[in-house]
């Protein structure tokens, strides 16, 4: 786009220097033929002036050679050959002209093309870059959408993680927890055994101290019996 702009504002001043030149050059070239035209005027007149008087004298003069030598002298080839020759070149200079003219004519209708075909290639480029714009805001929507749902998912996240780590604190602090309250269990089922073992261990001794009080109360009934019996018999 910019070497776009740079190539049409170089063909808007080309253009103008050309047309400022050809302005300048067709208004001197107008100076010089209407000089001429003037000149020539001025010598249509001298020669028109010069056969009015080569005509007077021709009327009152019957010399033959006299009469030549006016006509002559009226249709010099000096005279007359430099009046055709100022016409010929007038001719020449207005034709040249008209060329000129029609070549800047040709010319600034070119540029004029050619600027018109730059203006409109500038149209379509911006007409794309519009449209590439549009698409890339519509695109920049989407994606500050995205970027605005990605930060709200990456705000639970961190949320979520900071929950989750709040909950292994807590997870590990009951942990820590259960685990002395379990040793501090073990400790006592320990305790609990042991003096389970004891007391199992005293129970059998107690069993066996009844057992032999039994049997000792059972000997001792037998002795008393029999002393009973040995007395009756006695």
């Amino acid at each position: 786009l910019t070497n776009l702009t740079q190539k049409t504002e170089k063909n808007d001043s080309d253009l103008h220097d050309m047309k400022s030149h050809y302005e300048n050059l067709f208004a001197e070239q107008v100076n010089n033929i209407k000089k001429l035209v003037k000149e020539r005027e001025l010598l249509h007149l001298y020669i028109q002036r010069l056969e009015i008087e080569n005509t007077s004298l021709v009327k009152i003069t019957n010399d033959d050679d006299t009469v030549k030598l006016l006509n002559y002298s009226s249709q010099s080839p000096g005279t007359y050959e430099e009046a055709w020759g100022l016409i010929v070149k007038l001719r020449e200079q207005i034709i040249q002209q008209l060329k000129m003219k029609e070549k800047l004519k040709n010319d600034i209708q070119q540029l004029q093309y050619n600027h018109k075909a730059d203006l409109r290639e500038r149209e379509q480029i911006e007409q794309l870059l519009n449209r590439d714009l549009n698409t890339a805001k519509d695109e920049i929507i989407v994606l500050q959408s995205l970027q605005t749902e990605y930060e709200r998912v990456m705000s639970l996240k961190n949320n979520l993680e900071k929950q989750l780590e709040e909950r292994v604190n807590e997870l590990k602090a009951t942990k820590t927890v259960a685990n002395s309250f379990t040793n501090q269990l073990k400790e006592k089922l320990e305790q609990i055994t042991k003096a389970k073992d004891q007391v199992d261990e005293e129970n059998a001794t107690l069993r066996i101290q009844i057992q032999k009080l039994k049997i000792d109360l059972e000997n001792n009934e037998l002795v008393q019996h029999d002393f009973v019996k040995l007395s009756q018999t006695l």
